[in-house]
């Protein structure tokens, strides 16, 4: 089985959008893609969705908070492999032996066929390519070369996933409404203090993306400031951040979404403090994109079982 090979739409549009010499390359590898979509990494996909759905790990045997989300083995071999092919790095990055970027359409191609194996493995690689474009277009020179090669990681550089944090309890989707406050230091950095209410790849993120409001800023949307917020400090431990619990969802299970507590967790403004807002705005446009792709991907993959009589994932 290959969701690739059987699919020949996605292929005559890939054929269309892609310049010749990336087509050929793409196709390569979205035929080797779609297999492991359809075979291995659905495979590990229901012992996720079913036995091996992540866990918080919130105090060690000394009785410390370590907030550590537990996740399988076979959810850590999908996140290797998915992020080596460069379904969040390509769009930002040279793609080795063809001597130029990749692009969103090759990115969507390759969420497009992860979601129908299980949606819960494209979330948090949705949340990282949020992540990578507010880096790449808003970060200062010195932020974007200590942490965008991690985020664009093929493999060559120690992954960062992302995340994108927003939601807090009294506001949910009214982010105006948010009261994470950052405190400025003296060296330039700040610290947060407040709580996010619903994280999406909390514990297993390399950094996030948090929107907070800066001492004495207005109420309001405006007052809202962008900051990167790195998960662990440079030694391995937690940078100011601790987790209260996962959520119980209903559906997309796969990805960890947890209640996020920051306590003077260290922090990088991005760009220009009072549009904090509005770069968020415009990660959330890529992550709706991402989101279309993968329902997309879901419809296909009930059309099939349905025109089959696949049974193997009722």
């Amino acid at each position: 089985m290959n969701f690739y090979k059987e699919d020949d739409d996605l292929r005559e549009i890939l054929k269309k959008q892609l310049e010749p010499s990336f087509f050929v390359w793409a196709d390569r590898k979205l035929n080797e893609f779609g297999r492991k979509c359809a075979q291995e990494i659905d495979q590990r996909a229901i012992h996720t969705d079913r036995e091996g759905q992540p866990r918080l790990i919130k105090f060690n045997k000394k009785g410390e908070d370590i907030s550590e989300v537990w996740v399988n083995e076979g959810y850590r071999n999908t996140v290797k492999e998915t992020y080596s092919e460069g379904i969040a790095g390509y769009p930002h990055k040279e793609i080795p032996g063809l001597g130029y970027k990749g692009n969103y359409i090759y990115s969507l191609a390759q969420g497009y066929l992860l979601s129908q194996a299980e949606p819960g493995f494209y979330c948090p690689v949705t949340l990282t390519m949020a992540t990578a474009y507010l880096l790449d277009h808003y970060a200062s020179k010195d932020i974007k070369a200590e942490y965008l090669p991690h985020v664009l990681s093929t493999g060559e550089e120690e992954l960062y996933e992302g995340a994108t944090f927003l939601t807090e309890r009294q506001g949910g989707s009214d982010v105006g409404a948010n009261e994470v406050k950052a405190v400025a230091l003296e060296n330039g950095s700040y610290q947060l203090y407040g709580e996010k209410y619903f994280a999406s790849n909390a514990g297993m993120c390399g950094v996030a993306m948090v929107l907070a409001r800066i001492e004495g800023a207005p109420r309001g949307t405006k007052g809202l400031s962008l900051f990167l917020v790195p998960w662990r400090q440079k030694d391995g431990g937690l940078n100011g951040i601790s987790i209260r619990r996962l959520k119980d969802k209903l559906d997309v299970r796969a990805v960890p979404s947890a209640e996020v507590e920051f306590e003077g967790a260290e922090a990088y403004l991005i760009g220009d403090q009072n549009r904090g807002f509005y770069y968020m705005v415009e990660a959330l446009n890529l992550s709706r994109v991402c989101n279309a792709a993968a329902s997309v991907g879901i419809m296909r993959r009930a059309y099939r079982e349905a025109r089959s009589g696949d049974e193997r994932a009722i």
